[in-house]
């Protein structure tokens, strides 16, 4: 699989400000963010991701 071009240019963006081992190595996207009961992001409800970009519930 290909990089899609929003990653792409996130990766440039991200490369203009930050050293290369600052600048993640893959991105996952995920249609929404599992969300607690007071708004903050549920950390224990998030997926597992591999290294290579999968994810695992």
């Amino acid at each position: 699989m290909g990089v899609n071009l929003f990653q792409y240019k996130t990766k440039r963006s991200l490369a203009d400000h930050l050293t290369s081992f600052m600048i993640p190595e893959f991105f996952v996207t995920m249609p929404s963010l599992p969300m607690t009961p007071n708004g903050k992001v549920d950390r224990r409800a998030l997926p597992i991701v591999r290294k290579e970009g999968r994810l695992y519930a």
